[in-house]
């Protein structure tokens, strides 16, 4: 599951403020591993401090990008639970790259 939040910090005025997900699943390798995230895709996450009303339609207002192995969004007015599966070793990541380029 990866997290998004928007304008956490209310850095930009006016701006979209609130929390997303989008729910990808990864194998555990040693190689390289490319993940796409579409707009299209993220969801409302399910808690109290998220501000989420609207679907985000930029990445500009990103403030703050994590993953974990699971989540609650919120999709037609219901939550879902998303991802579940407890992580298997250690957690590592490197070389993380942010790319919004648009392809």
């Amino acid at each position: 599951m990866f997290q998004f939040k928007y304008n956490e910090w209310s850095t930009f005025p006016e701006k979209l403020t609130g929390s997303y997900v989008a729910e990808k699943k990864l194998k555990a390798s040693h190689e390289w591993q490319t993940v796409s995230v579409g707009l299209d895709e993220l969801l409302p996450m399910a808690e109290k401090k998220s501000k989420a009303t609207q679907s985000p339609t930029t990445w500009q207002y990103v403030t703050e990008f994590g993953f974990g192995p699971s989540g609650t969004a919120v999709k037609d007015g219901k939550e879902l639970k998303l991802g579940g599966k407890p992580w298997q070793g250690p957690r590592e990541s490197r070389k993380l790259r942010w790319d919004i380029s648009q392809k």
